[in-house]
């Protein structure tokens, strides 16, 4: 809803815009994340004007809708955005991923990973990564969960790593 498909630049034909100011989305079926094992998202961004809005400027937000208030920190979710330019930790990709096999265990679930490194940061960055998202050309970020099945995930920008938080896998 408010969402449209529009010409791009001649990279790759047609692609989804969508303004910040129409609080545009697309509906997506749920999706069991790492039920059938391990599995990587991948996004193509390109951020034309700075986020002035709200405290995130969401690229992709999907949890499962089981009747329970909003909280990202439940299983079954995968978000990433951009913090906006008042934000401390302005300039990075941010993620939040729970797989449908992850458990809210209170304050432990609620982590993120930041694409330079920093996981549950909110302290404002000297410099916030390899690549400036908002720098008007396409970037490709990379969600991937551990090919061994282990705990954890990591971020990639532009097949780059930023960040991962992976876990020590439990037998």
């Amino acid at each position: 809803e408010g969402a449209d498909w529009v010409e791009d630049d001649g990279t790759f034909g047609k692609v989804l815009t969508c303004d910040a100011s129409d609080n545009a989305f697309m509906a997506l079926d749920p999706v069991p994340y790492a039920e059938r094992g391990s599995f990587a998202v991948n996004f193509w961004i390109r951020q034309t004007q700075p986020s002035l809005g709200g405290t995130f400027e969401y690229v992709y937000s999907h949890s499962e809708d089981d009747g329970v208030p909003f909280s990202p920190w439940y299983p079954n979710q995968l978000h990433v955005y951009l913090p906006e330019i008042s934000h401390p930790a302005h300039g990075v990709a941010r993620v939040i991923l729970k797989d449908s096999t992850d458990e809210y265990e209170g304050e432990r679930s609620e982590t993120y990973l930041d694409s330079d490194g920093l996981i549950s940061d909110n302290d404002a960055r000297d410099t916030p990564g390899h690549v400036d998202l908002e720098d008007g050309q396409w970037h490709m970020l990379t969600v991937t969960t551990r090919p061994d099945g282990g705990d954890g995930y990591a971020i990639f920008v532009d097949g780059i790593l930023g960040g991962a938080n992976f876990l020590p896998k439990t037998e």
